[in-house]
């Protein structure tokens, strides 16, 4: 399973090609994509479908249209395992909500979601990657910058996700038993009441707010 909106931000492309060398032949196992996009939904739905069409891969299952929280954790329940090819994340919330759900996972390991994968970096798989400047037009349309410069971000390795799928596999009860233990550390110290503490004790001691909030 991979959740995220088709953006170049998201490594779909970069999936898809890494899924295809993997299991282009493969009829025992499926990539099911949930790729909404919050703004033009319909041409970013019909730019995915072009992707997937032109890729040749059966196997691919993508799945669209608002859900509520029940089928959602039934997207992840369902699923053998997660995979997170992302560039650049301020947090990841499909991760962090796979991870809870106790789904194996791989993913990137670059920017914000390294916060709580920090915690739990040996129970995951990591992609390979390398740095890249941002170029990308749905990136910096909402970024823009005087001098044109937006930073850098991760360019997943398509060889390196089919690598990693393929080691889930072939691991897949070590990894299972490995996300049940990362799964207990990030219902833990990342539910939804901590993390929105913790927010609010950094808006405070950077002066943005007065209101102090306690972890206890």
């Amino acid at each position: 399973m991979a959740i995220g909106k088709y953006e170049e931000r998201k490594g779909l492309r970069l999936l898809l090609e890494g899924f295809g060398e993997a299991f282009a032949e493969a009829r025992d196992v499926e990539l099911h994509t949930k790729a909404d996009y919050f703004l033009d939904h319909e041409r970013k739905r019909a730019e995915f479908e072009a992707v997937v069409k032109a890729s040749g891969l059966q196997n691919i299952r993508p799945v669209f249209g608002a859900l509520s929280n029940a089928d959602m954790l039934g997207l992840y329940c369902t699923a053998g395992a997660f995979v997170f090819p992302s560039r650049a994340e301020w947090w990841g919330l499909p991760l962090i909500e796979a991870l809870a759900c106790g789904v194996p996972s791989i993913t990137t390991f670059h920017s914000g979601h390294t916060e709580y994968l920090s915690s739990i970096r040996d129970d995951v798989m990591l992609i390979e990657h390398e740095l890249e400047p941002i170029t990308a037009p749905d990136f910096v349309r909402f970024w823009p910058s005087s001098a044109s410069n937006h930073g850098l971000w991760a360019k997943p390795e398509p060889a390196s996700i089919a690598r990693c799928m393929c080691e889930m596999i072939d691991n897949y009860p070590l990894m299972r038993r490995r996300v049940l233990r990362s799964g207990e550390v990030i219902r833990e110290r990342f539910d939804w009441s901590r993390s929105v503490a913790k927010a609010f004790q950094s808006l405070a001691a950077h002066g943005l707010i007065r209101t102090h909030i306690r972890l206890d």
